[in-house]
């Protein structure tokens, strides 16, 4: 039937008032379905792209915001980190962009020099995509894989044999790598050791090679001189542009100055050991330093270095591989870097490891720049072209980190929900208890007071509907009080009886069995039918759209309960989905709880779109058929 009658066809002002409510409308689910769209698109996001207020996510289709995303993850949304291995220079994630100026040759060098000295001590590089900080992120998620597989499943193992007291396979993080920190010592932990196998079976590709120069330029000089370049040009007399521009030499300047002072000062002070080595003649002052620390008593060291020595001369200084590991003879060899002449020092790490293999295949660099196509001043300034290296991957991988982007937020609340606990059974079985319950004692008392005609009917109702006039919060102390007086709180009793009759529900249903033809009743009581039989043939079999009312609304309470749920249920064990879900949104980021919030809704509106089927066909089916 039309809305407007052929009467009124005519009428403009009519039809300006179907337009304007129409107009309304239309506004009113535009303001309800954008907020909607506007969580699903955060639910792809992270940090440098979650102010975005857009309904489909940049990253989607846009390459440059796919590396600002790509770059945030690879070096763990620590901006510190990522200047001191890239050398970009930012303030944030989203000031990152694709280099300007490709470097192919620089590039092509670059990765065929990291294939062919694929066994570079491990502490030269780290994993990106590690840290668990807010996101649990692509490397984790392959550790805590290749650790599952180790141990079969077994995470009782995986604690006795690495001494751990994990509760979760979740929460196992690998271990945090902090090579460019001066005080970053690993050990021979099996659990190191293990990390440290996984470690070098990664593509080349997830690795993040260290950059001595940038972390002298960016860890030491910005942080000594203030973040903008100029200081730092007014002190040393120069004319930098930025601090990516100022070169690092592997041993220290001659001239006297603050470039000499900012060396020795940055090498003893701030750099991790095993970037540090030592010219051939530093042995015998490095032998004559233990002999002092040791009181010359050679026994003294063996004890300490868990070593055989019969003298000082055979003690030799720590390999590359040693000079990293805590203990003893790290501890001394920070004495000695601490006393030793600085010119008895050298740098060494990727960087400088690329600068030896180009100076030994091109020899001087005015060769090396000809043909690279590069300008660089001298030797000491070519670097790792890490950010080219990251836009290449991004270009060369796109789907692939693309589809990480976009599922990882999702495989973390899916990961957290399977894994924890008994969250999926606990909420199962209190929806199911919860729904059997409401629709047996809600029925047979709605059925009693329609059935019989009670002279207290009406206070009954009036008392049950009273009940409503109170909020859930005021009864939940009382209930709690009441419950741990019968011993029955971190039950299943606990969660289910405080709402196992509702009055609201008895009144529903009680003004829908009254709505039933009374004849049905009569011609069933003639044919000698039970009253329970009548109850279950006849009441409940014509009351499928207000019990799947009832069932709904159950559903919703029972799956939804956070604060009731967790207030009588403080053991983990008898935990239900929604208050894992409180714990994850606490150590998340506001990301992965709009995917958790989307997730936990859709068993939700599967029952609501079933619940509804029958609704209707109860509304369009007449009763009595």
């Amino acid at each position: 039937m039309p809305i407007i009658s052929q009467i009124r066809k005519g009428s403009r002002k009519l039809k300006a008032q179907v337009f304007f409510i129409y107009l309304v409308l239309v506004l009113g689910a535009v303001t309800m379905v954008y907020p909607f769209l506007v969580m699903v698109s955060g639910s792809f996001k992270s940090v440098v792209d979650s102010t975005d207020f857009d309904i489909v996510p940049a990253y989607f289709y846009d390459d440059q915001m796919l590396l600002k995303k790509y770059i945030e993850a690879r070096y763990d949304g620590n901006i510190l980190f990522c200047n001191s291995s890239t050398g970009a220079g930012i303030m944030n994630f989203s000031e990152v962009t694709a280099p300007a100026t490709e470097k192919g040759k620089l590039l092509q060098e670059w990765e065929q020099f990291v294939k062919d000295n694929d066994g570079m001590p491990v502490g030269y590089y780290r994993l990106g995509q590690v840290m668990n900080l807010g996101f649990m992120p692509q490397i984790q998620r392959k550790f805590i894989k290749y650790l599952e597989e180790r141990f079969k499943g077994d995470l009782v193992a995986y604690n006795r044999e690495f001494n751990s007291t994990a509760i979760a396979w979740f929460y196992i993080n690998a271990p945090n790598e902090r090579f460019f920190e001066k005080s970053y010592v690993s050990d021979y932990s099996p659990a190191y050791t293990a990390y440290t196998d996984f470690k070098r079976q990664q593509e080349i590709r997830h690795r993040i090679y260290t950059s001595v120069a940038n972390i002298y330029r960016y860890s030491f000089l910005s942080l000594k001189y203030g973040a903008m370049v100029d200081d730092y040009n007014r002190t040393h007399h120069t004319t930098y542009g930025s601090y990516s521009q100022i070169p690092l030499p592997e041993t220290v300047p001659t001239t006297l100055g603050p470039q000499r002072d900012d060396w020795i000062e940055f090498v003893r002070d701030n750099l991790n050991r095993i970037y540090i080595q030592t010219v051939p003649e530093a042995m015998g002052i490095y032998q004559d330093i233990l002999k002092h620390m040791y009181e010359n008593d050679i026994a003294s060291l063996n004890k300490a270095h868990k070593s055989h020595y019969t003298t000082f001369e055979q003690v030799r200084l720590p390999a590359d591989s040693e000079r990293g590991i805590s203990g003893a003879r790290s501890v001394d060899y920070d004495h000695f870097v601490m006393s030793a002449p600085p010119e008895y020092l050298r740098l060494t790490g990727p960087d400088i490891l690329f600068r030896h293999h180009l100076q030994n295949k091109y020899g001087h660099i005015r060769d090396i720049n000809r043909a690279l196509g590069t300008s660089y001043a001298g030797i000491d300034a070519i670097g790792i072209p890490a950010l080219e290296y990251d836009w290449a991957v991004v270009r060369k991988h796109h789907r692939d980190i693309r589809w990480e982007f976009i599922s990882r937020n999702y495989k973390m609340v899916l990961s957290y929900i399977l894994l924890q606990g008994r969250g999926l059974l606990n909420t199962a079985i209190y929806v199911l208890l919860s729904i059997g319950l409401s629709l047996t004692i809600n029925p047979i008392s709605a059925y009693a007071l329609s059935r019989y005609n009670l002279p207290s009917t009406f206070k009954i109702l009036l008392f049950m509907m009273a009940t409503m006039a109170f909020p859930a919060a005021v009864t939940m102390i009382p209930n709690f009080l009441l419950l741990k007086e019968l011993h029955l709180l971190n039950t299943f009793w606990a969660l289910i009886l405080p709402g196992m009759a509702n009055g609201y529900s008895i009144f529903l249903l009680k003004g829908f069995f009254d709505s039933l033809p009374r004849e049905l009743y009569e011609a069933a009581m003639i044919d000698g039918a039970s009253e329970w039989t009548m109850f279950w043939r006849i009441t409940m079999s014509l009351s499928k759209p207000i019990l799947a009312v009832l069932a709904l609304s159950a559903f919703t309470h029972a799956y939804g309960a956070f604060m009731y749920a967790f207030t009588v249920c403080q053991d983990q064990k008898m935990w239900t989905l929604m208050v894992w879900l409180f714990k994850l949104q606490n150590s998340s980021h506001m990301s992965v709880t709009f995917a958790a919030l989307i997730v936990a809704a859709v068993p939700t509106l599967i029952v609501f779109i079933l619940s509804q089927n029958v609704i209707m066909r109860g509304i369009i089916v007449p009763q009595e058929k």
